[in-house]
């Protein structure tokens, strides 16, 4: 790794809240960020995003695929290669209509053979839990297919909310203990 801190690349449809939640993991892990305080308006990433996360003394270098982006995903994979420590892939819990193309990435990144080869961690993230009109949780659970590909990988599942700031400690202790070994 080009500086010894791992890896986590993160990738999420258009509008599914990727940049607002590193936003939010940024200024938790910063120790400014307080639960149920809602965060200022993000604007989209347009591209690739790449910052730094420090939590627990430990430094992550984050790398951000812009929704509009999601199709480059495997040029991402392949460019950072064997750093790649982690993946984070955001769903946005209230568009039904996002649902397919979320699978389809979702089962395109784990069939990766870089990622499956060094059994990679992935958190899928059901982002807006505060809306009232989200999906609930086995919904999303049955869309995505979660039950066949948790018998085959290393998966894990949290509900949040990035404008709140729910469970984003959830997401930082992810990290924490599965990226930082």
């Amino acid at each position: 790794m080009a500086d010894g801190s791992p890896l986590v690349l993160v990738f999420g449809s258009v509008g599914s809240g990727t940049s607002t939640l590193l936003e939010q993991l940024r200024a938790h892990c910063k120790g400014v960020c307080q639960p149920g305080r809602s965060m200022r308006k993000m604007y989209p990433t347009m591209g690739v995003d790449i910052s730094k996360v420090a939590f627990r003394g430990k430094s992550f270098r984050v790398v951000e695929v812009g929704g509009s982006m999601l199709s480059h995903a495997h040029r991402q994979i392949a460019v950072h290669g064997n750093d790649v420590r982690g993946v984070v892939f955001v769903v946005d819990s209230t568009a039904p209509q996002d649902l397919p193309v979320s699978v389809i990435e979702l089962y395109n990144l784990m069939s990766h053979p870089t990622l499956r080869e060094r059994a990679t961690p992935f958190l899928v993230v059901y982002n807006k839990q505060d809306a009232p009109c989200k999906m609930p949780r086995p919904v999303l659970d049955q869309a995505l297919g979660l039950d066949d590909i948790q018998e085959q990988a290393d998966v894990a599942v949290e509900e949040v909310s990035a404008i709140t700031g729910l469970n984003v400690q959830s997401v930082a202790d992810w990290m924490f203990e599965k990226v930082s070994r």
